[in-house]
């Protein structure tokens, strides 16, 4: 996509900061806080509430 070759040695952080895609660990903490958000909003009888 980007016409990078292996012999350009170019990093993954250098390859994510050009294209401006958010890191694995950006998306997992986004994640983890919209369930965060259900979790709040669910009444108390429900499982996932009780496990968490």
């Amino acid at each position: 996509m980007y016409g990078i070759k292996w012999e350009d040695r170019i990093s993954d952080l250098e390859i994510l900061e050009s294209s401006r895609c958010e890191s694995i660990e950006a998306l997992v903490l986004k994640q983890r806080l919209r369930w965060s958000g259900h979790l709040v909003r669910m009444k108390d009888s429900r499982k996932p509430k009780q496990l968490f």
